[in-house]
């Protein structure tokens, strides 16, 4: 069976490039539910979810606005951190508050 690339938000490469640019590793998941990046310096270790604008307005009465039914589930059940950024800014905000 042939397996299709995810879709990915316009604003995801701007953040991939910003948070390579700041020194951290970047890797995109193509997971269902998943999160979209898993990003590390070599000490900590994050999950990001990106979310875009176009998003927000079509998942706005979702449990947690902007994602999917299924990302939803994922981070409920999730025990771990994931940070939901829309930027750039939200994106170095997350690894420079958790420093």
């Amino acid at each position: 069976m042939p397996r299709y690339a995810a879709r990915r938000d316009e604003n995801e490469r701007d953040i991939i490039d910003a948070l390579k640019l700041a020194g951290w590793s970047v890797y995109q998941v193509d997971g269902r539910g998943f999160p979209d990046l898993v990003v590390a310096n070599g000490e900590r270790t994050y999950l990001l979810e990106v979310i875009a604008p176009a998003k927000d307005a079509k998942y706005r009465h979702n449990q947690i606005p902007g994602l999917t039914e299924v990302q939803v589930h994922f981070h409920l059940q999730w025990k771990g951190i994931i940070h939901i950024v829309r930027s750039v800014a939200e994106a170095l905000a997350v690894i420079r508050e958790e420093r």
